[in-house]
């Protein structure tokens, strides 16, 4: 009787039945990059960034540039709603002031959605370049 169970369950998990049910999700994803991998100061850096979903989707992506010591210099915001296949794409700019630090900045793309009881934020792809 168990063989038999277990053979049954096989069965239909190969060929798609229970599977079905549990069918594998992929999320948000997306990179984001700099044009470059290092910086001198007064330079302008570009980031640029793109994600995709392929069913109907909601919430908010994020793009933080963060100094060496994780300070949030400047943010992109964006709320999608829909399906989107073939990624959305999109860019800021940040001239690096004489007074700012020197070392590895970071660019972050993160998806904000609300859960059942607080936000939940997944971090996309995280991505650095090299100020001197």
């Amino acid at each position: 009787m168990t063989v038999t169970f277990l053979f049954v369950v096989s069965a239909l998990s190969f060929s798609g039945f229970v599977s079905a049910a549990g069918k594998h999700y992929r999320g948000p994803w997306g990179p984001v990059w700099f044009d470059k991998e290092s910086y001198a100061r007064g330079e302008t850096m570009s980031i640029s960034w793109q994600f995709y979903w392929g069913t109907a989707q909601k919430g908010w992506f994020e793009v933080d540039l963060k100094n060496p010591s994780g300070a949030i210099v400047l943010r992109s915001q964006m709320y999608w709603y829909g399906s989107y296949p073939d990624g959305y794409r999109d860019s800021m700019t940040y001239t690096i002031k004489l007074g700012d630090p020197t070392g590895a900045w970071t660019a972050e793309l993160t998806h904000n959605w609300a859960g059942k009881k607080q936000v939940q934020t997944t971090v996309l792809t995280v991505t650095t370049a090299t100020v001197y």
